[in-house]
């Protein structure tokens, strides 16, 4: 068999075709996977995205369950400007339980006031101011908690038994917050 000319073209023309053809496969090849790559990074996105915007609607709801309980924990605090009335509740526990109640000393540190008190009077008098002060609206911690009294407590006369002199010594703190402007 003769080799022709022709064979020589038909041959560079199939070397052509196959290497058209493997470039052609080599740059798709690279052209999809970039695309592969470029779909996970979107749906990537797209379920963070979902699971940001799921978060969100949880975090409107809980917003929503929860205003009655937010607009109750600012009732707990004293406001800075509230200080007036956080003292004059403390004197009317002194008047409502008919006792001698005295203030000595009000500090309003950071965060915090404080109200150094001590009552006179009688048993049930010292333990209703007691209670009065420990139920005040607002939410408080009692310290450095003294009760004394002045008598005989050993003695078998009733009459003075009830007249003995209790003495109670304590201090309130409460939280202070300011609001925001």
């Amino acid at each position: 068999m003769k080799i022709n000319s022709r064979h020589y073209t038909l041959l560079l023309f199939a070397l052509c075709t196959v290497f058209a053809t493997a470039l052609g496969y080599f740059f798709l090849y690279k052209k999809i996977s970039a695309q592969a790559s470029r779909h996970a990074q979107v749906s990537y996105e797209l379920s963070n995205e979902s699971m940001k915007k799921q978060n969100e609607q949880a975090l409107i709801a809980i917003y929503k369950e929860t205003s009655a309980e937010r607009t109750k924990i600012s009732s707990f605090f004293i406001r800075d400007d509230m200080a007036v009335d956080f003292i004059e509740r403390i004197e009317k526990a002194g008047v409502d339980s008919q006792t001698e109640l005295e203030l000595s000393s009000i500090v309003n540190d950071d965060g915090f006031i404080k109200a150094k008190v001590d009552v006179d009077g009688t048993w049930s008098g010292v333990m209703n101011a007691l209670m009065l002060l420990e139920n005040m609206p607002f939410a408080v911690k009692l310290n450095d908690v003294r009760l004394d009294t002045s008598g005989d407590l050993e003695s078998t006369d009733k009459k003075s038994t009830s007249a003995h002199e209790w003495h109670l010594s304590l201090t309130v703190e409460a939280l202070t917050w300011k609001p925001a402007q």
